[in-house]
């Protein structure tokens, strides 16, 4: 089965219709946002975020709104880049551009901009990690169109260029952090 074609039936086999939770909102970019309930996260809540790419606005909406710790994990370089650039210009109080493959370089003017300060930035914690079935090493190998961020652990797209990034199981993440809960998983990968 072609891939497009394996995604199309994937996401109708999994998707949810978020619009009927109680005291929800969209939270994040028009591409990158997700429904959230509103009335179980407060400032002690502790959410996980797997897949940032170069759009985390769900991860700093999510601070932004309940002011809690969010912890988010991609293993991707240019996500890596990304949020780096984010809480360096954050800190330097620069607009930063939420950026995803459907941005090009003519649709500048319609970027949204992060909306997260200096004192929310440090409750975006950021790790080079992946989430995987077993603690172990990866190959994740690059699209082929460069202004393409996901990269798969499958040859999806016939490509030969990888790197290697540290995989770890949730359970093996949250021990790690110390969490025995989450208030919130997202996983976006």
């Amino acid at each position: 089965i072609p891939w497009r074609l394996k995604k199309s039936v994937m996401s109708r086999l999994i998707s949810v219709d978020c619009t009927k939770i109680d005291n929800s909102e969209v939270l994040g970019s028009r591409m990158a946002g997700w429904y959230t309930p509103l009335d179980i996260l407060n400032s002690e809540s502790i959410c996980y975020c797997f897949g940032a790419g170069e759009d985390v606005s769900f991860d700093c909406s999510l601070i932004r709104q309940f002011g809690c710790e969010v912890f988010t994990f991609d293993q991707t370089p240019r996500a890596t880049a990304h949020i780096e650039e984010l809480i360096s210009k954050t800190l330097g109080k620069d607009r930063v551009y939420v950026k995803n493959d459907e941005t090009t370089i003519d649709q500048i003017s319609r970027l949204e901009v992060y909306k997260i300060n200096r004192e929310e930035i440090d409750k975006l914690n950021y790790y080079n990690i992946g989430v995987w079935s077993q603690d172990m090493k990866q190959k994740f190998f690059f699209p082929k169109r460069d202004e393409v961020v996901s990269c798969s652990i499958n040859i999806i797209q016939n490509t030969e260029d990888y790197f290697e990034a540290q995989c770890l199981t949730l359970s093996s993440i949250m021990r790690k952090f110390g969490h025995t809960n989450l208030d919130l998983l997202k996983i976006d990968i």
